[in-house]
């Protein structure tokens, strides 16, 4: 499958409901990117650690519980690249 077939797929095999929830998914994912980097502006945070602690107080026990979840998101994201490059080959 080419790149990108697969979010055609998804989405506009859906019809008009997958028109809105790609233009949703758009507006959901460029709020989150602009106030990532606006925290990142306004703090001066430089590491990933530091952003955390903006984002969760510091003596907070649901820490580490986020930061797991985060890190397994973005293992599994990685993963899900190289097998699409994979597939390539």
């Amino acid at each position: 499958m080419p790149l990108g077939q697969e979010v055609y797929l998804f989405f506009f095999s859906y019809g008009i409901e997958g028109l809105i929830g790609l233009i949703l998914s758009c507006v959901i994912m460029g709020f989150v990117v602009f106030k990532t980097f606006e925290i990142v502006n306004k703090y001066g945070v430089s590491t990933y650690k530091e952003f955390l602690d903006i984002l969760i107080k510091k003596k907070s026990k649901i820490k580490p519980i986020i930061n797991t979840i985060i890190n397994v998101f973005i293992l599994i994201t990685f993963f899900i690249m190289i097998a699409r490059i994979w597939c390539l080959f």
